[in-house]
């Protein structure tokens, strides 16, 4: 009898969650910083108006893009740069009563947006940027009187 064994290496990493109360109107908050890591899965729950900043530093003014979820009343998902909308979804993306899932990819001079928690799969914007700044913080935000609440999936140590 021929026995064949096969060694599969995996490296475990440690996955903390943290859920985040943002008011509304509220200025950038919860900045945390991204290290090397350039993919994002988080969850909001919220009626409209979820904004993510990417930011050079933690000073507001070093703001690199700004992804508004549920802009409009909650009729467009909408990419910033400079203050300026570079790129639309329309549609329904937010949920008042449940968390709605997506993630963020800024690697290789391109930002990408999309929903679920698979990165790269139902993608909802997409821009090339060859003059991207480097981005070492992430931060959120709400308008007006929304609240929002926020699931960061962050490594952890042990």
């Amino acid at each position: 009898m021929k026995f064949t064994m096969i060694i599969v290496s995996a490296k475990l990493v440690s996955v903390c969650s943290m859920i985040l109360k943002v008011p509304g109107n509220s200025p950038y908050t919860h900045f945390t910083e991204v290290g090397n890591n350039t993919d994002w899965i988080f969850f909001v729950k919220t009626c409209r108006d979820g904004f993510i900043g990417l930011f050079g530093n933690t000073d507001t003014g070093s703001k690199i893009y700004e992804i508004v979820f549920g802009a409009g009343r909650n009729t467009y998902t909408v990419l910033r740069k400079g203050g300026q909308g570079i790129e639309y979804n329309y549609g329904t993306h937010l949920d008042c009563g449940i968390f709605k899932s997506f993630w963020i990819n800024w690697a290789n001079k391109s930002i990408t947006v999309g929903s679920g928690t698979f990165i790269g799969q139902n993608k909802l914007i997409s821009k090339p940027d060859l003059e991207q700044g480097p981005i070492h913080y992430l931060a959120l935000s709400t308008f007006k009187d929304q609240v929002g609440y926020w699931i960061l999936q962050l490594s952890c140590a042990k």
